[in-house]
């Protein structure tokens, strides 16, 4: 009698949340789909910082490309020079 009881009492529980057998395999599901996609983010980043240091290497070397003052083949022009255009009308 003791064992039709306890059966008794397990139906009961099964058919008062039968979802509860399921739980732990959803919950670990959803575990596994979290990590996942950190792992993802993860790789997403990485690959976002290496795209961010070429792009600076790239900015900079068009900076100093045909940018750069130096070297640009003007001279200062000395005073006795300009002193000169400036008497000849120029």
């Amino acid at each position: 009698m003791t064992d039709d009881k306890h059966d008794t009492t397990e139906e009961q529980q099964e058919e008062a949340d039968p979802r509860a057998p399921e739980e732990p395999d959803l919950a670990d599901t959803l575990v596994q789909q979290a990590e996942r996609a950190a792992s993802r983010l993860e790789e997403a980043n990485t690959r976002m910082e290496e795209n961010i240091k070429t792009l600076k290497g790239l900015k900079v070397r068009e900076r100093l490309g045909g940018r750069a003052e130096a070297n640009t083949g003007q001279q200062e022009e000395s005073p006795e020079n300009y002193a000169d255009r400036m008497l000849k009308g120029g």
